[in-house]
Order: structure tokens, then sequence, then C-alpha cells
């Protein structure tokens, strides 16, 4: 089914925000890009004392009498790969982990189609399955976005075994979001661990749904894994609900800590946020910035 044309609004609007905070970025050259060095246009920017007049834009200047300058970026390869977990765990949630990480990775496809080189999509669980390899140029966007919405969550996570075969790439930089609720607690530092070692950069958007963080308590319950199948009847008092909420902000936190220890970007998202507030969150983490 085609993306309606309010989706793809919502997405050129994203673009936009991505593209004004890479350009108000001021925490010194990002990596790659390099004003003046070359001679392939990157975007305008206000003109400010001290800067070489002759990258100023007349014509720009003549028609809105405001002075702009030319800003050029080097000539290097950007790709970027979107690593959507495809795990039955996904399916949780209403709105569940899994759309909400499929709209995600939309408005970042979109953003990296319109100001990277190239990017690919691949679905993971305890494998690796290719959706889209090495697309490029924003109109590739259509083919893309329908091909988000054909996925469909189902398996087991085993991110170690997933990541351990390389990943197809492009010559360049490369950048890996992982997104991902990240329900494989012996298997997921090896697992990035295994992208980093392919030179990836990696960033893990890590989603989990509002009943996962804000569960109430009830009476007798049945609990189902939705990856393994296996059951267990619980009674939801206050304590058995604090015990769970105490396990899952351990996990969470474990998680985060391990990526800080090893320069991998980490971002924590509720899958119920709209989607405008989640790339908000990338950007100002620096998801996105950082890997500029």
């Amino acid at each position: 089914m085609p993306p309606s044309p309010a989706f793809l609004r919502t997405l050129e609007s994203l673009n936009f925000m991505a593209r004004r905070a890479l350009a108000q970025d001021e925490r010194g050259e990002r990596e790659g890009l390099r004003r003046g060095a070359s001679v392939e246009f990157a975007d305008y920017r206000h003109y400010a004392a001290g800067d070489e007049l002759r990258y100023v834009d007349w014509n720009v200047y003549a028609r809105h009498g405001e002075l702009y300058v030319k800003e050029f970026s080097a000539e290097e390869s950007v790709h970027a790969l979107l690593l959507l977990d495809g795990s039955a765990s996904m399916a949780y949630g209403s709105p569940s982990k899994f759309d909400a990480a499929r709209e995600l990775a939309a408005a970042l496809a979109y953003i990296a189609l319109s100001n990277f080189d190239s990017a690919g999509l691949y679905l993971f669980t305890d494998g690796v399955r290719e959706i889209k390899r090495f697309v490029q140029g924003k109109r590739s966007i259509f083919g893309l976005l329908e091909a988000i919405e054909e996925l469909r969550p189902g398996g087991r996570t085993d991110l170690a075994r997933a990541f351990q075969p390389p990943i197809p790439r492009l010559k360049g930089r490369a950048l890996a979001f992982v997104l991902s609720d990240v329900f494989d607690l012996d298997g997921f530092g090896a697992g990035l661990l295994a992208l980093q070692a392919q030179r990836l950069q990696v960033c893990l958007l890590h989603l989990a749904a509002r009943e996962e963080t804000e569960p109430q308590p009830g009476g007798r319950t049945e609990l189902v894994d939705l990856e393994s199948g296996e059951t267990r009847e619980v009674i939801l008092t206050p304590a058995a609900v604090q015990a769970y909420l105490d396990r899952f902000h351990r996990h969470a936190d474990e998680v985060e800590r391990f990526c800080a220890a090893r320069e991998i970007r980490y971002i924590r998202l509720r899958a119920d946020l709209p989607l405008e507030k989640k790339v908000l969150e990338i950007l100002r983490k620096g998801g996105i910035l950082e890997h500029r």
C-alpha cells in the first residue's frame, strides 16, 4: 500500500527539522564535513562576520536582500543501515513496539536518503533478512516505505547470532541504527560488539511499550512469553509489579552502561510517543548529529 500524502508530509517536516539541527550544531567540526574544502555543495547558512565573501550567494541576496554563504561537504560516502528487530516480543503493546519501530525506521530512512548517500533496511531475529540493499536517492523512499509496511514480527531474538555474519555495506562510513526492545538478556552485548567489529558506528534505539513501563496491579493473570510460548500464572500485587519494574529498569540500565562504555550511542524511547517526539529525542541525544 503506497504511503499516504499526510505521512510523506510528516517525513519531510522531520527531515527539515533534522537538517536544521545539523546546521545549528555547534559542537565543533563534524567528521566528514569541512566547510569550503571541496566543490560539492552542501547547504546555506546566514552570513557571519569573518566569512569569506567569495562564498556569499549574491543571487540569493538579490532576491531576498539577505546574505547567505554556501557550505561545501567533503566527498565522503555515508551508508545508513537500519536494523529492525522483527522478533515476536516486538508485537507487544498498543501501539506495538514493532509498529513504532517501523514508523521510526521510515523516518530515519527518509532523512538518510535525503542527506546521506545510501541506506539499507534489514529485519533481524536470530538471523538477518535483507529487505532493501544499497538504496539511493530520495525518490526511492516509496519502494522502501512499501517494504516496511509489509513487515511482520515473529521468531526469537538472538543478536549475537544475527550480527555475526558481516552485513553488506558500501565503501565509506557506515552508520548502524538498531531498533529493538533488546529482549536478549544474554546476547545483546555480543551482538552489538559484532556490529562494531564490522567497523560500523552503532546507535541503539531501545524501544519499550507503555504497558512495560507502567504496569498496573491486578488479580490473578496468565503471562505469556511471546517468543518461547511459555506461560506463567501470577498475581499482580503491588509488590509483584514493583519487583518487575525493578528488574526491567536494571536490564535497561545495564544495556545503557554497556553502550556508554563502548562508545555506542544509546537512546531509550517509549513506543507510544508521537513520531515527532521520538525523532526529536534522537536529535537531542545526538543519535544523528554525532554520526555526521
